[in-house]
């Protein structure tokens, strides 16, 4: 789903960042540090996603977090 808002939360610091998805519904977020738990958050105004959020700690690359959407 292309244009979702994901948002990129340190569960530790509060300090997030965002993108959105691309035409494909891929999206990439650099920069983030190894060890630190994350809480990834897509949103829409159009769609319901369930989970809304994840929490994740990031011990290496993440190629398949997907979230699921309904409306």
């Amino acid at each position: 789903m292309p244009g979702i808002v994901i948002t990129v939360t340190d569960a530790d610091t509060g300090l997030g960042r965002a993108t959105r998805t691309n035409s494909f519904g891929n999206y990439r977020v650099e920069g983030l540090t190894a060890g630190r738990t994350y809480i990834i958050t897509a949103s829409n105004s159009k769609f319901i996603f369930d989970p809304q959020s994840r929490v994740v700690i990031l011990t290496e690359d993440i190629a398949d977090l997907d979230f699921r959407a309904s409306n």
